[in-house]
C-alpha cells in the first residue's frame, strides 16, 4: 500500500499544472489536448483517428490529415524572420493558400477543420500548434509529448513569401531557414521528421509525382515517404540510407533531377545527420520533439506565450451557478480526473465557502485522452451562498484536496450568467439571461459577447467582441434577472428563401445529393453532413451527361447572390478547387466566388454569427455565453 502511495504520488507531481484555474486559453487549450474520445470529447484528435484517416473526404485520395497537419504548421512558421520579430506560428497561411509554394489541399483541409474550433481565447495559431502536438502524440507509440503553449496572436494578413518548394536550390532553401533560426543541420532533421508520415502527391506536385501513381484506389496519386505512412518513427531514415522501400520517398526518387529536394538538402552534409537519426529510434524521437517544440514556439516578438499546459490531474468542468423556481441558487457542474493516477474507485468531495458545507460528486461518465482515461463526476446542490471551493479526492486509504494552489476554485454569487435561461435557436433569435443580487443596486447590466466573423481570403475567423445591454425584466427570489432578448429579421430571411428556392430546386433535381449540403450552408445551425464534408461537385462540372460550367455558375450565381450565406463561401470556394477535375471549370467557379467575396458585404450581423454552431460540438460543451462575460455597474 505505501509502495501505491508513492507512485500516486510520483504521478501526482508530474501532471499538477501551476497555472490558476480559471485560465481561460489554457482551459480551453488543454480541454482539447485531453479529452480526445468519450464523453466530453473536444473533437479535435477525431480527424486523424485512425492515424491513416483523411478527414476531408473520399480516403482513396490517399491524402492523411495528421501527415497534412505537420505540412501546414511548417508552412506557417517558414514565414518568420527573428531577427525582424516577424511571422512563425501566426497562422498567417490561412491567406497564403493561393501561392505557388502552398500547393496542394494540406493548408486549406487543414484550416477549414480548425476554424469552428476558434474562439476568443483559442486563437487559429493555437490550434495549428495543437495540430502538431496531437498528431505526434497520436501516432506516436509510446506516445510523444511536445510541450503546448498557448497565447499566439493570428496574423490579419499574409506574411513573407519564400517557403522553399520542391525547385527551390540549396542554397536559397538554407537561406529561408537560416531567417526562422534553424541552421542546416536543424532544417535537414526536421524536414525528415515531418516526412515520417505522409506522401508525396502527383494532384498537388505533378512535377515530383507522375500521373502513372493515379489509380481508382489512388486518386490523388500518393506515393509515400516511407512503409509506415501513419506511423511516427524513423522508418524513413533507414529505408533511405539503406536505399529500400520507399528510399525516403518521391522527394528523393524523382526522376525529375530539379525537384528532388530533399536529396539535395539530406546530402548537403554528406548525410551526416541523416545518420546520427538513425543511432536510436529514441534519439531520432527526441530531436523530433526538440525541434518541433520550437517551430510551434517561434513567433512574433509581440507574443507572449503562456506556460507549457499539462494536463490536470483534476480540474472543474462547465461549473456553473443557476436559479431553480423559488429563486435558489444551484451549484452544479463536473469535476474530471484522470485515470492516472487515480482509479474509478476513487471519490470526489466539493467543499465550498462561506458556508463551510460539503457535497459528494457521483461517477456519471468516463472518455478517454492519450494520457489516460477521464472519470467525470457530477453535481448538483442547492448553496446558500458560495465564493469559492475546494476539491477532495480519496482513492484508496489516501485522500488529497485541490484548492487551486492554495486560493480555492473562484465562483462568485453577486452576478451570473444563465445558461439554462439562455438560448439560440436556428432562425436567429437570441435571448441572454443573467442573474443580478438585488441588494448590490445594480442598474447597468451588460454582456461581452465574442462573434467569429468571416473574413474574406481566409478560412479561419476573426472574433469582434459586442456589447449588448441587459434589462431588468423580473425578480426571482433575492434576484433580479436581467436580459437581452433579440428577434432576427424575418423578412429578410424569407426573401431569400423565396428568390433562391427555385434556383436551388434547379440545382437539386439537377443532383438530388446537394440538398443536404445546401440546407447546411443555409442553415448554419444544422450539424454538417458526415456523408458530404466534401461534396464532389466535380461530378456536376466534369460530367457531359450534367449543365455545362456555365448553366452552374449562373444558377449558383443567382443564389449566392440573394442567400444570406456570405460566412460559407469561401469554404465552397475552396471545396471546388480541391477536387480532380477540369481545371478551367473550377477555376471559372472558383473566380465567380471570389468576385461575389468582394463585391458582396459579408451578411454576418450578430444574430446569424451566434446561432453557427461546429459539427463537431461535445457532448457537454460550455454553452455559447459561458465564456463571455457579464459586466456590470
Amino acid at each position: 500500500m505505501f509502495l501505491k502511495f508513492v507512485l500516486l504520488l510520483k504521478a501526482l507531481s508530474s501532471f499538477v499544472s501551476a497555472y490558476q484555474w480559471p485560465n481561460y486559453v489554457m482551459d480551453e487549450l488543454e480541454h482539447l489536448l485531453v479529452d480526445t474520445y468519450g464523453f466530453n470529447d473536444g473533437g479535435f484528435k477525431r480527424a486523424i483517428t485512425p492515424c491513416t484517416n483523411y478527414v476531408g473526404g473520399n480516403q482513396t485520395l490517399g491524402r492523411q490529415t495528421s501527415a497534412q497537419w505537420l505540412r501546414a504548421a511548417f508552412h506557417d512558421f517558414t514565414t518568420a524572420n527573428i531577427t525582424a520579430g516577424t511571422g512563425g506560428m501566426d497562422a498567417s497561411i490561412q491567406f497564403e493558400t493561393d501561392r505557388p509554394e502552398n500547393s496542394g489541399a494540406a493548408m486549406n483541409d487543414s484550416m477549414g477543420f480548425f476554424s469552428p474550433f476558434a474562439n476568443a481565447h483559442v486563437s487559429m495559431a493555437d490550434l495549428i500548434a495543437l495540430s502538431v502536438v496531437t498528431s505526434v502524440g497520436g501516432c506516436s507509440s509510446p506516445t510523444l509529448r511536445i510541450p503546448l503553449r498557448g497565447g499566439r496572436i493570428d496574423a490579419t494578413e499574409g506574411g513573407e513569401t519564400g517557403v522553399p518548394e520542391p525547385e527551390s536550390s540549396l542554397e536559397e532553401t538554407l537561406a529561408i531557414s537560416a531567417k526562422t533560426g534553424f541552421n542546416q543541420s536543424d532544417l535537414i532533421a526536421l524536414t525528415i521528421c515531418g516526412h515520417t508520415m505522409g506522401s508525396v502527391h502527383h494532384a498537388g506536385f505533378p512535377q515530383v509525382v507522375p500521373e502513372s501513381a493515379v489509380t481508382p484506389d489512388n486518386l490523388g496519386g500518393a506515393i509515400h515517404f516511407d512503409a509506415t505512412p501513419g506511423i511516427f518513427d524513423h522508418k524513413v531514415v533507414h529505408e533511405y540510407l539503406s536505399w529500400e522501400g520507399q528510399r525516403g520517398g518521391a522527394l528523393v526518387t524523382t526522376e525529375n533531377i530539379t525537384v528532388r529536394s530533399d536529396l539535395r538538402l539530406f546530402t548537403s552534409d554528406n548525410n551526416a545527420t541523416i545518420q546520427r537519426l538513425a543511432t536510436s529510434q529514441d534519439y531520432f524521437k527526441q530531436s523530433c520533439v526538440d525541434l518541433f517544440t520550437r517551430m510551434i514556439d517561434t513567433v512574433p516578438s509581440n507574443v507572449h506565450l503562456t506556460e507549457v499546459i499539462t494536463p490536470n490531474v483534476v480540474k472543474p468542468v462547465n461549473v456553473s451557478l443557476s436559479l431553480d423556481n423559488n429563486g435558489g441558487v444551484v451549484f452544479s457542474g463536473y469535476i474530471r480526473l484522470l485515470s492516472a493516477p487515480f482509479s474509478d474507485a476513487a471519490t470526489v468531495k466539493i467543499s465550498w465557502l462561506p458556508e463551510g458545507s460539503t457535497a459528494t460528486a457521483s461517477l456519471l461518465h468516463t472518455g478517454g485522452s492519450l494520457f489516460g482515461n477521464t472519470l467525470y463526476y457530477g453535481f448538483s446542490m442547492p448553496v446558500e451562498s458560495i465564493s469559492s471551493f475546494t476539491i477532495t479526492v480519496t482513492d484508496g486509504n489516501h485522500s488529497r484536496t485541490f484548492d487551486n494552489n492554495g486560493n480555492g476554485y473562484p465562483i462568485q454569487d453577486n452576478v451570473f450568467f444563465l445558461p439554462d435561461l439562455s438560448s439560440t435557436d436556428e432562425d436567429g433569435n437570441v435571448v441572454i439571461k443573467a442573474a443580478v443580487l438585488t441588494s448590490t443596486k445594480l442598474v447597468n447590466v451588460s454582456a461581452n459577447i465574442a462573434v467569429p466573423t468571416r473574413m474574406i481570403g481566409a478560412l479561419g475567423p476573426r472574433i469582434n467582441h459586442v456589447v449588448v445591454q441587459l434589462s431588468p425584466e423580473e425578480t426571482l427570489g433575492a434576484y433580479t434577472i436581467f436580459a437581452y432578448i433579440h428577434a432576427f429579421d424575418r423578412g429578410v430571411r424569407e426573401l431569400g428563401k423565396n428568390v433562391a428556392g427555385p434556383h436551388l430546386n434547379k440545382l437539386v433535381s439537377m443532383w438530388p445529393t446537394t440538398r443536404a449540403w445546401f440546407n447546411y450552408i443555409r442553415t448554419p445551425s444544422l450539424p454538417k453532413p458526415s456523408s458530404l464534408r466534401r461534396v464532389q461537385l466535380w461530378l456536376i462540372l466534369g460530367e457531359k451527361k450534367y449543365p455545362s460550367v456555365v448553366d452552374f455558375t449562373e444558377i449558383l450565381m443567382t443564389m449566392l447572390e440573394k442567400v444570406p450565406i456570405q460566412p460559407r463561401l469561401g469554404a465552397f470556394r475552396d471545396l471546388i478547387m480541391q477536387e480532380p477535375t477540369d481545371r478551367v471549370a473550377n477555376i471559372s467557379v472558383h473566380n465567380m466566388i471570389t468576385d461575389l467575396e468582394r463585391k458582396t458585404s459579408p451578411y454576418i450581423d450578430l444574430m446569424q454569427s451566434l446561432t453557427q454552431r461546429s459539427f463537431n460540438s461535445a457532448p457537454i460543451q460550455t454553452s455559447l455565453f459561458a465564456r463571455n462575460s457579464i459586466q456590470c455597474v
